[in-house]
């Protein structure tokens, strides 16, 4: 088992209050996470099972650890109020399948209005980057990124959209411009 997504965790859990709730360094405003506990080995290899296929490692350890979270959600009167990173647990999973009809994985409701969802095709290619967002409408497009990554980079962004970001040197020293030269 890797350690790299249990650390993720574990410094997210540092970060937060009693309470489960961590200041946003963007909006100022009080988000809140919580976990569930971590699923059984024989819940998920039935779920391995049914789907036919072998869940990729990292997802797979984030299931050993937590079978289901959501990180960054709103408060509303100092109560959590939806939004955020909703992962879900193994039958919310199943459910989300049967509601978006699809053969892929729903795993995760993201910011009210996508999914995340594994790909399998890319999974049976051994192909990391297997992670793809599902829109309100349309189809799913990949984020070329594995669901550790994905994490990783949610987390550090505090819940922000950062797939979308334009992350190219040129356009960051466009907006912040330096004295000297990089090179």
């Amino acid at each position: 088992m890797s350690s790299t997504l249990k650390e993720i965790l574990d410094s997210l859990k540092e970060a937060l209050n009693e309470e489960g709730k961590i200041k946003s360094l963007l909006t100022s405003e009080e988000c809140f996470c919580s976990f569930n506990e971590p699923v059984t080995e024989n819940h998920l290899s039935q779920f391995e099972k049914d789907q036919g296929i072998n869940i990729p490692s990292d997802f797979k350890e984030f299931l050993s650890l937590h079978n289901g979270a959501r990180i960054y959600e709103s408060m509303y009167s100092g109560e959590p109020a939806g939004g955020g990173l909703e992962l879900f647990a193994l039958d919310q999973m199943k459910e989300a399948q049967k509601y978006l009809d699809t053969k892929d994985i729903p795993i995760a409701f993201l910011l009210e209005e996508c999914h995340l969802i594994i790909n399998k095709k890319k999974v049976r290619e051994r192909n990391p980057n297997y992670l793809y967002i599902l829109e309100d409408v349309g189809e799913a497009r990949p984020l070329n990124s594995s669901f550790e990554m994905f994490l990783e980079r949610y987390i550090l962004s505090q819940g922000s959209v950062f797939w979308e970001w334009n992350a190219s040197a040129e356009v960051y020293y466009r907006s912040y411009p330096r004295k000297d030269s990089l090179f």
